[in-house]
């Protein structure tokens, strides 16, 4: 697999992760149990860092070969 494929890859992963928080968040704003709410809350907040992961991997591979691509140093040695 090449460093491409795996972009696109974590591209779909992200837009799977978006799609499930969009959902869940609908679900918190009509939702009146207060523990369950809070579930909600924090199954978001997971999902949500996913899916800012996902998308930095997607970048990070996708452009990993540009000598003009500033690497974010989160993913640097």
């Amino acid at each position: 697999m090449t460093l491409q494929e795996l972009s696109k890859e974590y591209q779909q992963h992200a837009q799977t992760l978006k799609h499930r928080i969009a959902e869940l968040q609908l679900r918190y704003q009509t939702e009146s149990n207060p523990t369950r709410r809070q579930h909600l809350y924090e199954r978001i907040q997971l999902l949500s860092q996913m899916y800012y992961e996902a998308k930095a991997l997607s970048s990070l591979t996708e452009h990993y070969y540009d000598k003009q691509f500033r690497r974010n140093p989160e993913y640097m040695l």
